[in-house]
């Protein structure tokens, strides 16, 4: 009858633990795949929408924040303290470095180094900037990119990943949740069984 008992305590425990580790499951996949806010007794159950629908939305603001931003940034050439400006700048002095070198290693009369390094720098600074100023602007206006960064919403489906992982990862999870579960509560069983004993 001892040894019954013992069992028993043995079974709820596992199970207890293994139960555990199901509903621990579920809210992983509450937390990154809910669709809507969810509610429990009229309060409102943190971190939903998931984490995949809320940043989603996130990540096409900040995509279409990016391009106002680079977009105005091209158009305003007098302001040097941007990270268009700054990029720029530090594309020009390695333009000027690397041109310097190049010259420093030639045999021909200074002066000419001079009036090539300078036409160098100038053919450089020049291209970069029409380049970061007026061909990258003209290829979002020509493509379309804004329009296509606002599409994202209703092209990115959350249910197609979550169908890829119902489909291909979730039996392997919940395997992997069941072992580790199961373990534990062999573990925790045998602990206070031997507490009980002792």
């Amino acid at each position: 009858m001892i040894f019954l008992l013992g069992l028993l305590k043995f079974l709820i425990i596992v199970l207890a633990n293994i139960a555990v580790g199901y509903v621990l499951y579920k809210g992983v996949l509450l937390y990154f795949f809910c669709e809507e806010q969810r509610y429990f007794l009229g309060y409102k159950i943190p971190l939903t929408p998931g984490l995949l629908h809320r940043k989603k939305k996130w990540v096409i603001n900040k995509l279409s924040d990016l391009l106002a931003q680079y977009l105005e940034y091209a158009n305003n050439d007098r302001d040097r303290d941007n990270y268009l400006s700054r990029f720029e700048d530090k594309l020009f002095d390695t333009f000027h470095t690397a041109i310097q070198q190049f010259f420093e290693e030639k045999t021909l009369p200074s002066f000419i180094k001079a009036t090539l390094a300078k036409w160098s720098e100038k053919m450089a600074v020049s291209l970069v900037k029409k380049i970061s100023r007026s061909f990258i602007p003209y290829l979002i206006f020509s493509l379309k990119i804004q329009e296509g960064i606002d599409s994202l919403d209703e092209k990115i489906d959350i249910k197609i990943i979550k169908e890829y992982y119902n489909e291909n990862i979730n039996e392997l999870v919940l395997y992997f949740i069941y072992v580790i579960s199961g373990l534990t509560g062999i573990y925790n069983a045998i602990i206070f069984l031997l507490l009980t004993l002792f």
